[in-house]
């Protein structure tokens, strides 16, 4: 088991910087050691540290590539230590076997923790999809309804008892999102629909969606028992503060990239064969809020 830990005055922390002491043990973040005796100090002057990013994968959706594990190392090199993978299923024939299907090509190639959001057309959600979906404990689901009328013809009252089990969180992303809210709001308080309105977008996901959702504590974040997924960027290069914290630190490309302890990227070379991902759950949504 290693064991190590570091300290710097240039951790980048919910678009702030602060002092910290960062302990390192059994690839998972500790708050303290019980000796440092045996425990290796990394020096980081040279660096300022921040936590693993999370990516939703809307820039370049993985699953409709050739070539996903290209196009998973080009998340890496943005510092990405867990990438959210959208799965369209615009049926629901053999929406199980797509899944798993996704699941296990993903960890097949993917040199860092994964989780699949799966995308469905409001008109084609089921109960038995929730079910399914909040068992394998995904992040989210996305809805994708441009039509205002099928948004309104699904049975929520079905859809919220089965949701009410998991409260995995239903997401609705459209590009007439704007032009249906209202109507989206409507549903979600009319039938207590768990949701949240942050916007999903290309730059890593923010901390309030981490503990919605339930992925931190274990990621995202220095939290106590969480993965030991960080970033090292040169520290001549320090974000401007007049940037939106989180699109600083999205346009930040860090020299090194560690995920569960291991590092998976040096200077601008991905090592994609140093690790290996694995599909990841969440904990309690709202648990930490």
């Amino acid at each position: 088991m290693e064991v190590y830990y570091f300290s710097s005055d240039h951790v980048y922390e919910e678009g702030q910087w602060t002092a910290k002491d960062i302990f390192v043990y059994d690839k998972k973040f500790t708050t303290t050691l019980n000796s440092k005796e045996r425990a290796k100090e990394m020096d980081v002057r040279s660096f300022w540290i921040g936590p693993g990013k999370v990516y939703l994968d809307l820039a370049e959706p993985v699953y409709d590539q050739s070539i996903i594990e290209n196009t998973i190392t080009k998340y890496v090199h943005r510092g990405c230590s867990l990438l959210i993978c959208q799965l369209p299923l615009n049926t629901n024939h053999r929406f199980i076997e797509k899944f798993q299907a996704f699941k296990e090509k993903l960890a097949s190639v993917s040199p860092i923790d994964f989780m699949i959001a799966p995308r469905i057309p409001a008109s084609r959600l089921s109960t038995e999809q929730i079910k399914f979906f909040g068992r394998e404990k995904v992040p989210f689901i996305l809805i994708d309804e441009p039509d205002e009328k099928s948004l309104k013809k699904v049975k929520w009252s079905w859809i919220q008892q089965t949701q009410s089990f998991s409260k995995t969180p239903i997401k609705y992303m459209s590009d007439q999102y704007k032009k249906n809210f209202k109507v989206w709001d409507k549903v979600c308080k009319k039938y207590s629909i768990e949701t949240f309105y942050d916007e999903l977008t290309i730059e890593p996901l923010s901390k309030e969606i981490l503990r919605l959702t339930g992925i931190s504590p274990h990621k995202g974040e220095f939290l106590h028992q969480g993965c030991a997924d960080y970033n090292l960027f040169d520290l001549s290069s320090i974000p401007s503060i007049e940037d939106r914290s989180n699109f600083r630190y999205h346009k930040a490309i860090p020299v090194i990239v560690v995920s569960n302890g291991v590092v998976i990227k040096t200077s601008n070379v991905v090592q994609a064969d140093a690790a290996k991902g694995e599909y990841t759950t969440v904990t309690i949504p709202k648990h930490f809020l």
